[in-house]
C-alpha cells in the first residue's frame, strides 16, 4: 500500500474510532465500544504506529474506569486476539509463509534501525522547521 494511502486510511480510521469511542462514553454503549475497538485495531494493522494513540486513550480509560477486568476481558482481549489472528492469517496467506507484519515492522525499524537508511533528524527538527517556515 502506498505510504500516502496508508497515512490517509490511518487518519480516517482514527477519526472514526475516536468518534465511536467518545459516543460510547457518552451513551455508555458496549456496541459503540466494540465498534471503536474494532476500528482502532484495524488502524493498528494498517499502520502499527497508530498504536501510540490507542495506548494513550485506552491507558487513560483503564486508569479512570472502575471495571477494568470487564473492559480488558470483555472487549480489549477478544478484539485484539481476533485482529491478530485475522491479520497474521491474511498476511501469511498472501506471503505464502508465516508472516507477522507488526513484528517485521518493529524488527526493521527498532531492533535493526534500518529506517535510518532513509534519513534521520534530531528530535526537535519538526518543531524548528515549523518556526523557520
Amino acid at each position: 500500500m502506498p505510504r500516502t494511502l496508508a497515512n490517509s486510511l490511518e487518519a480516517a480510521l482514527i477519526c472514526v474510532a475516536l468518534t465511536c469511542w467518545l459516543c460510547s462514553r457518552r451513551a455508555r454503549s458496549w456496541k459503540l465500544t466494540w465498534a471503536s475497538l474494532f476500528v482502532a485495531s484495524v488502524a493498528v494493522v494498517v499502520r502499527p504506529t497508530s498504536a501510540v494513540v490507542w495506548l494513550l486513550v485506552f491507558g487513560i480509560h483503564l486508569i479512570t474506569t472502575p471495571n477494568k477486568t470487564s473492559f480488558i476481558a470483555g472487549c480489549l482481549l477478544p478484539i485484539s486476539v481476533i485482529t491478530v489472528v485475522v491479520s497474521v492469517g491474511l498476511d501469511s496467506y498472501f506471503y505464502g509463509k508465516l508472516t507477522v507484519a507488526p513484528w517485521n515492522f518493529f524488527r526493521f525499524n527498532v531492533l535493526y534501525d534500518l529506517g535510518s537508511l532513509f534519513g534521520t533528524h534530531p528530535w526537535h527538527w519538526y518543531s524548528m522547521k515549523h518556526w523557520h517556515n
